[in-house]
């Protein structure tokens, strides 16, 4: 698409945001902006917009006000709206209704914003495609009338081909018409009929020329056949059946309608192709809307640490390639930033990098949000869905959160990357995929491996390029400019103008250990930024005066977690599933459960 077409019109009364959203997409669309309603349809009669992205809460005229004027205005430019909103029940109902394409949430992610813009801009150009195809429709519409005229013109001369035949197919008469196809009459009499279609057509037509000779009705059959020179010809039989002394003669005539079925055909596949990509539009939109959160408030990699800025080496390196890579780290590292950013600098950047935390997704659901499934495939499937796999084809799948899988899927994932095609669930028919895969991960695989939590064949095809992400405790000089980027993005965020930190505080900052990482220091620079007031940061009472102790008598989650299932399975005599049994104590279904303690190693120890 021609950046010189892509006219994209934001539209919201605040300058800074207009500024923000220029400087953000101009080296990608032909920007332009607007701060109030008036002033963007005064624009839009001005310029070529093909996307209109517009704030919902304006004096004088609303976003939605703005997009129903548009659409009735200008049927062919794409809405969308943005709205710091969260009740969104107003929107999903205009969604619903047509009137907009997308909204999502402020402040917006500006990697998420642009492929909902290039989507926006593929449904603007299907548009402008469709009204043209409907257009040249109504045109050939228009021809074949004419037409129609033409060869009903021709038949009342005599123009087509007339024949008899007998019940054998066995030509009796037929008109001197038939030099139009390079025969003379000599040539095709006492001939069977049968000589002269298409080989690959003769079966449909015999089987009609017999059913015609038992219900003694005229049927049309359009058939190919071949002139003398070798051509193929679409034609038109319409025959009639007489008894006549016990003996059948069809009599008929064969119309050419060559240039009418290549019509048919050529209008059919366009709009075949535009009903695929449309569908195709649908699927990424909906996906989309699903993935509109707010995780983070940070854009770029953040970080000046030695360590780190040699791993981000290593990842420009394996960007361009296709190896599967194999994120570990604590939680709240960063994983999934890293995961973006490889797929940003591959070369499948221009297409979707879908996400799936696995450790989010019930068991019995895992197989059809990563492979899809039919209609009807289980209870509640009222539609086919794509899976995961297939919306990332073409582009990169992230797969968090990988440890959590249940082992039984981990080896339908393998048969999907080695052999990069997929069934749906319910569905029979193998799907080519071309997916890259980065996997991440809080756990030891190499330990889950060894105690049979994790499968070894996967492990080692997901391992490629593994990256280790370093904690936070272990980036001190990262802290200040972390600290920084996050509070002048809730200043953006809330119009505060806190300028600074007191020393002291970000010694504190620095000093303490962080668990939970970026993550945690991220919650509690917002949480500070609340109740600061001001142009300095305090701190307050959030963190504790020392560095967390690490006690080597502390245990892992797991252990605590297994130590505690067995403790309230023991108190009900081991029973799992029931009113009285430890799934119910726990909260958790009794499958869920039993994976749960295959994962943790969890079995029964009975007395001799």
């Amino acid at each position: 698409m021609e950046r010189e077409e892509s006219v994209v019109l934001f539209v919201d009364d605040e300058s800074i945001n207009t500024l923000v959203f220029e400087e953000s997409f101009k080296r990608y669309f032909n920007v332009i902006t607007a701060r109030s309603g008036r002033e963007a349809l005064d624009k839009m009669s001005r310029y070529p917009v093909k996307v209109l992205v517009t704030d919902q809460l304006m004096p004088e005229m609303s976003g939605l006000e703005l997009c129903e004027i548009v659409n009735s205005t200008y049927p062919h430019v794409v809405c969308m709206i943005a709205t710091a909103l969260s009740d969104s029940d107003t929107l999903l109902k205009a969604i619903n209704q047509g009137g907009i394409f997308q909204y999502f949430l402020k402040p917006w992610k500006r990697h998420e914003l642009k492929i909902a813009i290039s989507n926006a801009l593929n449904l603007n150009k299907l548009k402008r495609q469709n009204f043209l195809l409907n257009k040249n429709l109504k045109v050939r519409s228009s021809q074949l009338r004419h037409s129609d005229y033409k060869y009903k013109t021709i038949v009342d001369n005599t123009i087509d081909v007339i024949f008899t035949c007998d019940a054998r197919g066995i030509v009796t008469f037929i008109s001197s018409t038939i030099e139009r196809y390079g025969y003379h009459a000599d040539d095709v009499i006492g001939k069977s009929i049968f000589n002269f279609i298409y080989k690959e057509d003769l079966d449909y037509v015999t089987g009609e020329f017999q059913r015609a000779l038992s219900t003694q009705q005229s049927i049309p059959v359009v058939f190919r056949t071949k002139n003398k020179y070798g051509e193929v010809i679409y034609v038109e039989e319409r025959g009639k059946v007489d008894l006549q002394g016990g003996d059948f003669t069809i009599t008929g005539v064969i119309r050419n309608v060559h240039e009418q079925v290549l019509a048919e055909q050529s209008l059919e596949k366009a709009l075949n192709e535009i009903e695929s990509l449309k569908n195709k539009l649908e699927e990424e939109n909906i996906y989309l809307k699903q993935e509109i959160k707010l995780n983070n408030n940070y854009d770029n990699i953040i970080t000046r640490d030695p360590r780190f800025n040699a791993l981000l080496n290593q990842l420009e390196q394996v960007a361009k390639s296709d190896a599967s890579v194999l994120i570990h780290g604590e939680t709240g590292t960063g994983k999934e930033l890293i995961a973006m950013a490889v797929h940003s600098k591959s070369t499948r950047c221009d297409n979707a990098l879908i996400k799936l935390n696995c450790a989010a997704v019930p068991e019995n659901l895992i197989e059809s949000e990563l492979f899809g499934h039919e209609k009807g495939a289980f209870t509640g499937a009222i539609q086919q869905r794509k899976g995961k796999f297939e919306l990332a084809n073409g582009g990169t799948l992230f797969l968090d959160e990988i440890g959590e899988m249940p082992y039984e899927m981990q080896a339908k994932l393998l048969r999907v990357l080695q052999e990069g095609e997929l069934e749906r669930v319910g569905g029979s028919k193998p799907i080519k995929v071309d997916v890259r895969v980065i996997a991440a991960t809080n756990r030891e695989l190499d330990k889950e491996v060894r105690e049979k939590r994790f499968r070894g064949d996967l492990y080692y095809r997901l391992n490629v390029f593994p990256i280790t992400l370093p904690p936070l405790r272990e980036r001190k000089t990262d802290i200040p400019l972390l600290t920084d980027h996050f509070i002048q993005g809730l200043n953006r965020k809330t119009g505060k103008n806190i300028r600074s930190i007191a020393k002291a505080c970000l010694q504190k900052l620095i000093d303490y250990s962080w668990p939970g990482n970026i993550r945690e220091l991220q919650n509690i620079i917002e949480r500070a930024h609340i109740v600061s007031s001001g142009t300095v940061l305090k701190i307050g009472q959030w963190l504790p005066d020392a560095p967390i102790n690490n006690d080597s008598s502390l245990v892992t989650l797991d252990d605590m977690m297994k130590e505690y299932i067995i403790k309230v399975l023991e108190s009900v005599n081991w029973r799992i599933s029931g009113e009285k049994g430890a799934a119910k104590i726990l909260g958790l279904k009794p499958t869920t459960l039993e994976s749960r303690m295959k994962k943790l190693g969890i079995e029964r120890f009975v007395n001799s």
